[in-house]
């Protein structure tokens, strides 16, 4: 919506984090909606560009810069006695973890498998389309090699929600 915020509900996409203390609780931990803003505020933005190293060939760059960014968590934490030390109902705790940042960079490079008989094999005119290209690539050959954020925070807050 050309707004420069995307909100995204993590909890389907994250699973539940579970932590046993033995003999006192096991705590959970669930993850809630996840909003971004300031996606439309930056001063650099390269995606996917091809590493001119021969020995990287294999790998595509992306970077972003972004002027000031903003993001929040909700988080909820549920906190169930367990053995003879704790008794009583479980604690459940709601919270927004907020962090505001400025000056932050986000850089990946992606190495990518090509299959070089099925890449020879396109036309110029299936070349330029995306879902021609993506069936030239590796499954098995396409990974994260390195992820680096650098930022300058402006502030983190908690913030208690009603749950």
């Amino acid at each position: 919506d050309r707004s420069g915020a995307v909100s995204v509900n993590a909890s389907s996409i994250v699973p539940t984090i579970r932590v046993e203390v033995p003999g006192l609780a096991t705590v959970a931990v669930d993850v809630g909606m996840v909003n971004i803003s300031g996606l439309d505020e930056f001063s650099l933005f390269k995606l996917l560009v091809p590493n001119a190293s021969a020995a990287e060939r294999h790998s595509l760059h992306s970077t972003a810069t972004f002027a000031s960014f903003a993001a929040s968590l909700d988080v909820r934490v549920n906190v169930t006695p367990a053995g003879e030390k704790l008794h009583g109902s479980s604690l459940v705790e709601d919270f927004r973890l907020a962090v505001k940042a400025k000056a932050t960079t986000l850089d990946a490079t992606l190495l990518v498998g090509v299959n070089r008989t099925a890449l020879a094999s396109l036309d110029a005119l299936s070349a330029l389309q995306p879902g021609c290209l993506a069936r030239t690539l590796l499954p098995s050959a396409v990974g994260v090699r390195s992820l680096e954020l650098h930022t300058s925070l402006d502030g983190i807050a908690v913030l208690a929600r009603g749950g």
